[in-house]
């Protein structure tokens, strides 16, 4: 049995569905990876790190994913970007897709959403910038 892909799925450790692949439904079974709070979007498993906190920090023991900055960061899409802050409760509007940190996806407590166009690095830090990080 298969899930509509129009289904957002939370993954956490106390779910028993599976995060499913690009795209595609999510299947019943077990969890694979997402974990602690992640939000299975786009084929990856999404953390938001702390306010002042690197994808390397937010990440933890797990490694940073591409698709920080090929699914929701400098080569992803604002809808993307939003996708993964709404995931990951936080708010979307209002969106703002001009920055040149380097900081990818990110919610900035206090003024709003925002993609950073220039290339995303997983080490950039801004204060009350909570980074949508991928890890796998």
């Amino acid at each position: 049995m298969r899930l509509s892909s129009a289904l957002m799925i939370f993954c956490s450790c106390f779910l028993v569905l599976s995060c499913g692949d690009k795209g595609g439904n999510a299947p019943i079974g077990s969890v694979s990876g997402c974990t602690n709070g992640g939000a299975s979007v786009g084929g990856a498993c999404w953390f938001l790190g702390a306010a002042g906190a690197n994808c390397d920090t937010a990440c933890g023991t797990k490694l940073v994913d591409a698709a920080t900055q090929s699914f929701a960061g400098s080569s992803g899409t604002n809808t993307n970007c939003q996708s993964v802050l709404s995931a990951l409760g936080a708010a979307t509007t209002p969106f703002v897709a001009s920055f040149s940190s380097g900081l990818g996806c990110f919610f900035h407590i206090g003024v709003g959403a925002s993609r950073d166009t220039a290339t995303t690095l997983n080490g950039v830090t801004l204060a009350n910038v909570q980074r949508a990080c991928a890890c796998d």
